[in-house]
């Protein structure tokens, strides 16, 4: 049905999983500044509401070649570069390790990585 490559499904699991536990960790450190940034609150509701079930339906429906798949990849990638675009913004800004810009060019980078699967798609 789709024409990703096997180590896809594979990530979007691994985002799914590790999205939350990401947000865990920060609710720990900073969570004061969390719920008072209404930017960052909305940012948690919507990565663990939104983005990490729409990952968990990416990679069932990758693994299980379900017809939905591809539409549910194009809309979780979407959201996937939504939230890289303002992560990576962040991680420049608060330049907590010293390298901020080296995280922005991650972030960049899984941005292209997503524009060139969700290509994939679009040549079909």
């Amino acid at each position: 049905m789709t024409r990703q490559p096997q180590w896809v499904k594979w990530a979007f699991l691994a985002t799914a999983i590790l999205l939350p536990i990401g947000w865990v960790v920060a609710a720990i450190v900073s969570w004061d500044h969390i719920v008072d940034s209404h930017a960052r609150l909305g940012y948690l509701i919507g990565d663990v509401g939104i983005v990490t079930p729409l990952c968990f339906a990416t990679w069932y429906g990758l693994k299980h070649a379900a017809e939905w798949a591809r539409a549910v990849f194009m809309f979780t990638a979407g959201a996937l570069v939504y939230d890289l675009v303002h992560f990576g913004v962040y991680l420049v800004q608060e330049d907590f390790t010293g390298v901020g810009w080296a995280w922005g060019l991650l972030c960049a980078a899984l941005v292209a990585v997503l524009i060139w699967l969700a290509s994939l798609e679009v040549r079909r």
